[in-house]
């Protein structure tokens, strides 16, 4: 499991065992080649906690002892696989980069430079290569080193050095690629003293940037506003005591912060130094040394380095590159990051160089979490589905994992707030639901709000005949309330082919049948109704029509009646011909007269709950005129019952606990909303918790941590709905005991 040999610092009695990530630390069992006669306390083999340094006591054949210390330590670093220099590290929106020199060659010759991005400043993807001196850079062919990256107005420009030159290049994207702004050098070679390389750019508050470079003498200049162009009259020469190279200037608090590199990047002591100044160009105080070899880890020529301050916080990380572990020297070096931090009074602590860089969990999170909604089934060709639909939005976090999504639904018999959602969301009743959703992780990054629309229409259309006598002509009309009424059919005389009706039917002077039907938008078709229409001759008699309900006050969703008689004055002739109930527009009953003129009509079970004026209408027939009638129906909401569990009744303290809240109600009848859990503790306070139910009825809704010994209980309230009722649940009490010890 070791990432590298073991590093033994003899002078200091010190074995570091550098071990690959996800190794379990406190169950490690190294063992130890002896000399002759020579023992070892605790003994070679046996498991250890390495964790921590644990001490070993070897004793010799002579009896002579001596203690080492033995100690693992998860090896995060390099943390860019290979070879690579001078970083360059920054931040754009919610993404970490590095921009690195790519090491390996000798005299530094490489030719390319890589992008590489993260999201935790712990495991890093290569964007690949984003400038390449060869087919991008027509002035210099070799020694591609040391990048800087900013960013302004939309664009990235990324500054670079080639054959010992300062160029320039932009683009889109901080991943590039990058193309050359400006087809030669920003600053050429012998411009003046010293080298022209390693540059740095620093925007201040006040949205100037400054360009700071050089070898052997350090230079700044404000750059003007097309970032690719300067006034030579203003470049300052800053050269601080020790300066060697690596310039990086950046500011916290008020100070500006001038940090270097000192001694020569082949030389095991090259090291950072900086110094504090009141402008962005001094003058400039030196403090001293921050970064420095660390001979006990194997750690030598830490240096060439850039500063990184996470966005809103005051936590800052330096990346630096050094000696590559084991065996590098000054042309095999790797980049590594540490914290980076700061004494009361506004100086740099001495960062320690590690062997970890940068455990995950200490990193603030930046990437909000992901979301996806699937709808279900999919969404028909004509937008409108027929029937029930589940919303499943899924959340996930690239520090937490899953994440509780929320949302929010504008549409029937929904409310307009954010609600979490543990299950897939049923959305049943006609309409149009926009439903939105989010998901927060952790540490409060929200993902932006998205959304999804379901339209449902599982109701047919209506549609009505008229006769019009005189013109002998039937027209045909109809409504739909939801998806709107796409057209009307129609077939004559019992005709098996149907007609799309475009304009009033004729009929002629001998009797007919007009059988029709609606179709909506979302394809719902309506059962067939027939018009009789009598032959031409004298007028139809009149009827008398009686409908009444029974019973007269049904729960929603029970099977209600309307029982209905039609009587005519013809004697003998019973009056024949089709019955329809409509609750407003929306049919809820239809059949035909029986022999005896009656009929038994089976009204639909989602008439909504309410004081309801049904109107029933007779059809007539070839010797009866059509007839209506009203008559009054109670619908009274379904019952619900409420009930509240939670897995375990004793839980120990802190343990978070979840209430599962199960609300159910008659056969077929579907629950929405919301529930209200209510935590009760001992000294009578209570705290409210809220959750959307799923399409089961079921919410699970997290109601805090066991804080402390004693008990507290829970209870679930639903207030109830447009078709149901509410309901209270019994107290579910928890115990939390008194932690041992």
């Amino acid at each position: 499991g070791l990432k590298v040999p073991a590093i033994v610092d003899e002078p200091g009695g010190r074995v570091v065992l550098p071990v690959k990530e996800g190794t379990a630390l406190t169950a490690l069992a190294p063992t130890f080649t002896l000399s002759p006669g020579a023992t070892i306390a605790p003994a070679s083999g046996t498991a250890r906690d390495l964790s921590r340094p644990v001490t070993y006591t070897a004793t010799g054949a002579d009896g002579k002892t001596r203690t080492w210390t033995v100690e693992a330590q998860v090896m995060r670093s390099p943390v860019l696989p290979g070879l690579y220099a001078d970083p360059n590290i920054a931040v754009f929106g919610d993404t970490y980069y590095l921009y690195p020199t790519t090491d390996g060659f000798p005299g530094w010759s490489g030719t390319q430079f890589h992008a590489f991005s993260s999201s935790d400043l712990v495991h890093w993807t290569d964007r690949g290569v984003v400038l390449d001196l060869g087919p991008d850079v027509s002035w210099a062919d070799a020694r591609a080193w040391a990048p800087t990256i900013a960013a302004r107005n939309g664009k990235y420009y990324f500054y670079f050095c080639a054959d010992a030159q300062l160029g320039v290049a932009v683009a889109d994207s901080p991943a590039g690629p990058f193309k050359d702004a400006l087809g030669k050098p920003l600053v050429a070679a012998g411009a003046y003293p010293g080298q022209m390389i390693d540059p740095d750019v620093f925007t201040d508050t006040d949205g100037t940037s400054y360009l700071y470079w050089g070898n052997g003498n350090a230079y700044v200049v404000p750059l003007n506003p097309d970032m690719v162009s300067f006034d030579p009259a203003k470049v300052r020469t800053i050269t601080p005591a020790g300066y060697n190279e690596g310039s990086f200037v950046f500011r916290r608090k008020g100070t500006y912060y001038f940090s270097w590199s000192e001694n020569d990047t082949r030389d095991e002591n090259y090291r950072v130094a900086y110094a504090t100044g009141p402008t962005p160009t001094g003058p400039w105080t030196k403090r001293g040394v921050i970064l420095s070899k660390d001979l006990s880890l194997g750690i030598k020529g830490t240096g060439h380095h850039s500063v990184l301050q996470v966005p809103g916080t005051d936590d800052w990380y330096i990346a630096y590159h050094r000696f590559a572990v084991p065996g590098g020297d000054g042309t095999h070096r790797e980049t590594t990051v540490d914290r980076l931090e700061f004494a009361d009074d506004g100086t740099i602590k001495a960062v320690v160089p590690t062997l970890t860089s940068v455990p995950p969990e200490i990193v603030p999170d930046l990437t909000p979490p992901v979301t996806h909604a699937v709808v279900t089934p999919a969404a028909p060709a004509s937008g409108w589905y027929r029937g029930a639909v589940q919303v499943a939005v899924t959340a996930t976090d690239d520090r937490d994992g899953a994440v509780v999504p929320e949302v929010r639904v504008t549409g029937p018999g929904f409310g307009a707030d954010w609600q979490p959602l543990t299950g897939p969301l049923g959305l049943t009743a006609d309409g149009e639901y926009t439903v939105q959703f989010r998901a927060t992780d952790r540490i409060g990054n929200t993902a932006p709000v998205q959304s999804v629309t379901v339209r449902i229409d599982a109701t047919a259309p209506v549609t009505q005949a008229a006769f019009d006598a005189a013109a002998r002509r039937v027209t045909l009309t109809g409504t739909d309330p939801t998806s709107g009424l796409a057209g009307i059919q129609y077939s004559l005389d019992g005709g098996t082919t149907w007609t799309a009706y475009t304009a009033p039917v004729p009929v002629g002077a001998t009797a007919t049948t007009v059988t029709y039907r609606g179709t909506d938008r979302a394809g719902n078709v309506e059962v067939a109704n027939q018009l009789e229409v009598p032959a031409a001759g004298p007028d139809r008699a009149p009827v008398t029509l009686t409908a009444t309900a029974e019973p007269a006050q049904i729960t929603y969703r029970d099977a209600g009646t309307v029982r209905v008689t039609v009587v005519g004055n013809l004697g003998g002739a019973t009056a024949q011909g089709s019955i329809r109930v409509f609750d407003a527009d929306v049919l809820v009953g239809i059949g035909r007269l029986d022999r005896k003129g009656t009929a038994t009509i089976t009204l639909d079970r989602t008439i909504p709950p309410g004081r309801r004026s049904l109107h029933v209408t007779y059809s007539g027939e070839r010797r009866y005129l059509p007839a209506q009638t009203r008559l009054a129906l109670l619908v009274v909401r379904a019952p619900s019952t409420t009930t509240v569990t939670v897995p375990e009744t004793t839980v120990p303290v802190g343990q978070p606990v979840v209430a599962e809240v199960r609300v159910t109600s008659a056969p077929g009848v579907a629950v929405q909303g919301t529930v209200e859990v209510r935590r009760y503790d001992g000294g009578g306070g209570w705290w409210s918790f809220t959750a959307q139910l799923d399409a089961n009825g079921v919410a699970h809704v997290p109601v805090g941590r066991a804080e402390r010994p004693g008990t507290f209980s829970l209870r679930a309230f639903y207030p109830g709905s447009d078709t149901v009722v509410s309901s209270i649940s019994g107290n579910v009490r928890i115990t939390v005991p008194t932690p041992k010890g």
